[in-house]
């Protein structure tokens, strides 16, 4: 933790966050008050605000982390937002935490795409409501602010012609733009979509996704899978995140962020 290098400092949170989400806690509302301790050392060698198992300085490209292995489900009671991994509820030790879109995403392992990450996404707002006197401890709410390219798009599920399928944590899929967006239907991009949890998605439902960049590789740009919220009007909460894997534009390959660079820049307020 006395590296100079912020970089290196939330390298380590990172790893952390993997190693403590595939152990089982008694409790699953200690989620964020047995880490309470690790997270004071980080602040004393300057991680910034803290933010229910996030860090403030480590935004955006922190929230582009996505669940591995057995299911996970929505913590009831609330324990904290739904864009920190500490929202979710895992049921067996074989489900982590990882940071996918840190991983080089190339067919071909011999070619090196490592860049310094190209970030799309402002984050113009961070709050959290402590559950006590301890901000490093347990939360009663919080939300975040982004400014980012929000795309709808459309799924082909490649599954049999009935109403709804059922969404696992790892599905691929297409999407492709919707008219009227800001943009026009001359492009479709191929994504792999990596769902926070199991639930039942219409095959007529529209996804939402922001954009939040490319972080290891420059063609491979990732954001958030978001809906509206149930809960509270005008915000919107996380479903789990996108990596786009290739672009076309009247049958040719083009950069993903060519598509991008023509989706309107929405504020977006996660909840």
């Amino acid at each position: 933790l006395k590296s100079s290098d912020p970089g290196f400092l939330f390298h380590v949170w990172r790893k952390i966050v993997k190693a403590y989400c595939s152990r089982l806690l008694t409790y699953g509302t200690d989620m964020l008050p047995a880490l309470t301790g690790i997270a004071r050392k980080f602040e004393d060698h300057g991680a910034g605000p803290y933010l229910a198992g996030m860090w403030r300085d480590a935004l955006p490209q922190a929230l582009l982390w996505n669940v591995r292995g057995t299911p996970s489900e929505r913590a009831t009671p609330y324990i904290a937002p739904t864009w920190s991994w500490a929202s979710l509820r895992r049921q067996t030790q074989h489900s982590t935490v990882t940071y996918i879109a840190y991983r080089l995403e190339c067919d071909n392992p011999s070619i090196n795409f490592a860049h310094e990450p190209l970030i799309n996404a402002k984050v113009l707002e961070t709050h959290i409501d402590p559950l006590g006197i301890d901000h490093t401890g347990a939360v009663r709410n919080g939300h975040l602010v982004l400014a980012a390219p929000l795309i709808r798009f459309s799924l082909d599920w490649e599954s049999p012609a009935h109403d709804a399928v059922y969404a696992a944590p790892h599905r691929e899929a297409s999407g492709w733009s919707i008219p009227g967006e800001g943009n026009a239907k001359t492009w479709m991009m191929n994504f792999k979509l990596y769902f926070d949890y199991e639930f039942i998605l219409k095959k007529t439902d529209i996804v939402h996704g922001l954009l939040i960049g490319s972080v290891g590789n420059p063609r491979r740009p990732s954001g958030l899978i978001i809906r509206k919220s149930d809960v509270e009007g005008g915000s919107w909460e996380r479903m789990g995140i996108f990596v786009v894997s290739g672009a076309r534009r009247h049958g040719s390959e083009i950069d993903p962020m060519i598509c991008f660079q023509e989706v309107e820049e929405m504020t977006v307020r996660l909840v």
